[in-house]
């Protein structure tokens, strides 16, 4: 369901039973007094939203939360975190509380926040496997959980990020994805045989022999001169995997090592 209503929904307005619900421009409390979100909803976008949320005001069900101009500090309780599995919040840079359920059962793998720092891991489960991360900007070193073996980070938004990302990487991790984020030497573990990057140009050292599958994303109208660059003699031992093959999506580049 898809409303653009601005002033104040009344409790029972929304259906029970409705699942996906877009408020386009509603910015308030989500209590009047009552609840006035069905329990139901599972996917929940609130593009304008910018109010406090108090705990039990959240769908029990909700999976999926955006919140675009969301920036008040949460507090424990305020987000079903036993349920939900992606939580975006673009501009908010306050910390994560500690959640009301155990670690091993918080269900979050997919979070967007404007600057991530160590209470982060408030809000992923100690045993997660599979985590992607966006954000613009990273305060002081963040260690994740070591039980991820599939990590992706992504930096967004106007300010190339140029911190460091090696305190994000944990030491069992086996596939990384790095969007809008620079390698560099001695910056992928040496559990890692899997890199996927946007990076186009690459220095000695970027990525290292333990690597045994690389995946350039979008790319392709430079394809013949990234193999004339990393093919000469002064640039052969750069990229460590020769057997190139483009693959049937035109921008994707796939270097495999046999």
């Amino acid at each position: 369901m898809i409303i653009d209503y601005p002033n104040q929904l009344d409790p029972g307005v929304l259906p029970l039973g409705l699942e996906k619900l877009y408020l386009g421009k509603y910015n308030h409390p989500l209590s009047n007094p009552t609840n006035i979100l069905p329990s139901t909803i599972t996917k929940l976008i609130l593009p304008n939203y910018n109010q406090p949320i108090s705990p039990g005001q959240m769908p029990s069900s909700l999976v999926f939360l955006e919140m675009r101009e969301f920036n008040k500090p949460l507090v424990e309780g305020a987000l079903p975190f036993g349920t939900l599995e992606k939580l975006s919040l673009p501009i908010y840079n306050h910390p994560f509380p500690s959640t009301a359920c155990q670690s091993d059962q918080i269900t979050l793998n997919h979070i967007k926040v404007f600057k991530l720092d160590q209470t982060i891991t408030n809000v992923i489960s100690s045993r997660i496997t599979n985590l992607q991360l966006e954000f613009a900007q990273k305060q002081y070193p963040v260690k994740l959980p070591n039980s991820i073996t599939n990590l992706k980070l992504e930096a967004f938004g106007d300010k190339a990020f140029t911190g460091t990302i090696k305190d994000l990487l944990p030491m069992h991790v086996k596939f990384i994805t790095l969007t809008q984020l620079t390698l560099s030497p001695n910056l992928i573990p040496i559990s890692c045989h899997t890199l996927v990057t946007d990076q186009l140009d690459f220095n000695r050292g970027d990525i290292p022999s333990n690597i045994q599958y690389l995946k350039i994303q979008n790319f392709a109208y430079r394809f013949k001169e990234f193999i004339e660059k990393y093919s000469k003699p002064d640039s052969f031992d750069i990229i460590p995997i020769k057997n190139v093959s483009l693959r049937s999506e035109l921008t994707t580049l796939s270097i495999k090592k046999q």
